[in-house]
């Protein structure tokens, strides 16, 4: 019986053989030798399949690593050779051809890595990502790649800026690859890195920065640039938090307008003291919550356009509510408007319990 170091080193040999046997149309990257070694190959081979295709950036081989990450990659062993699997559904299809196999075969086993790996896996990943036709996935994939800086992706974030047409993320680039200067030890290199990231309105820079702002050690231009950005950067947050806190109290502040001038309306018109009107208020958010679980449920492709149903919804739940609540009570109490104010505080009370009976004392979202 062969030692399993010896299998690995059959199954890189006939790997190799099969990436040059095959023909390019054929092939989905990465190549025999590189599948191979995310297959079979132990934990330090698989990092260093990963790290070459992190350095290629090839997109053809997001489906594998995305296969990886899940625990979708399995593995066939046929004699000497392992063919390498993505396994979907039941369903498996060959990782080096794309053939699609049909139903998983028997004896495939699945490709178990370790924390270490899954790290590597990450950011290759992320690397891949950030080719994609897709910009929210470009995006993402820089953001990953801030939140684990590394001096080895500059070379692809220097394509990718060269490539990127989107000024947001271009931005967003060039922002990643300061964050990565900051950490050479040439003084040019780290102010031109400064004055990148001083322009940024993100907290995790600012954080970044505060060591160099207060380090006695680093370089005095450093220190005194990175104190500056850090100040820039903080009177930005602080700016937005203020707009921020501006537009959630105007939002409150017009809830609570129009339940008032709700209030005063039917007041004004019917002589009624209503303090079931918050619940009503309550019934038309449910019914826009109910709504949107439909929307999702049976029609998910039109879930963005859902408040456009949503809204009317709202209105007419209640309305319907508010009929039924004048038409079995309230037409029996006009002219008493201290009774229509216990009377309606009653319902409101069952309103309440009634919601909580079938909803949950939770909110929803």
């Amino acid at each position: 019986m062969l030692h399993s170091k010896n299998i690995r080193n059959f199954t890189v040999f006939f790997g190799t053989l099969l990436s040059l046997a095959l023909p390019v149309s054929a092939m989905a990257k990465p190549d025999g030798l590189t599948l191979s070694l995310l297959c079979a190959g132990d934990n330090n081979q698989k990092i260093s399949a990963l790290r070459d295709i992190t350095l290629k950036a090839d997109a053809e081989a997001l489906p594998l690593l995305a296969a990886m990450q899940n625990d979708s990659l399995h593995v066939l062993k046929d004699g000497l050779v392992l063919r390498c699997l993505i396994v979907k559904d039941g369903n498996a299809t060959d990782a080096l051809s794309g053939e699609s196999l049909g139903p998983r075969p028997a004896g495939t086993e699945k490709i178990t890595i370790n924390n270490r790996v899954r790290s590597v896996l990450s950011q290759a990943l992320a690397t891949v990502r950030i080719v994609s036709d897709d910009a929210d996935v470009r995006l993402a994939a820089i953001n990953e790649l801030r939140n684990a800086p590394d001096a080895s992706m500059l070379p692809l974030l220097d394509r990718a800026l060269k490539i990127e047409k989107n000024s947001h993320i271009k931005e967003q680039i060039e922002t990643t690859r300061a964050m990565i200067r900051m950490h050479e030890d040439d003084v040019d290199i780290r102010l031109a890195a400064i004055r990148t990231l001083s322009t940024s309105g993100d907290v995790a820079v600012a954080q970044l920065l505060e060591p160099f702002a207060n380090d006695k050690t680093v370089d005095a231009r450093v220190s005194q640039a990175a104190q500056a950005a850090v100040r820039d950067i903080n009177s930005r947050l602080a700016q937005g938090e203020i707009l921020h806190q501006v537009f959630t109290g105007v939002s409150l502040g017009s809830v609570l307008l129009l339940a008032a001038l709700g209030l005063a309306v039917v007041y004004g018109l019917m002589g009624v003291i209503n303090m079931a009107h918050g619940e009503l208020i309550m019934i038309g958010a449910y019914a826009t919550y109910l709504t949107q679980n439909l929307i999702r449920s049976q029609f998910p492709g039109l879930f963005e356009f859902y408040p456009l149903l949503a809204i009317p919804a709202s209105f007419l739940a209640a309305a319907l509510v508010g009929i039924l609540l004048e038409r079995l009570v309230i037409r029996f109490l006009y002219g008493r408007p201290l009774e229509t104010l216990l009377a309606t505080w009653g319902i409101s009370l069952i309103l309440i319990q009634s919601v909580r009976l079938i909803f949950g004392q939770q909110n929803v979202t």
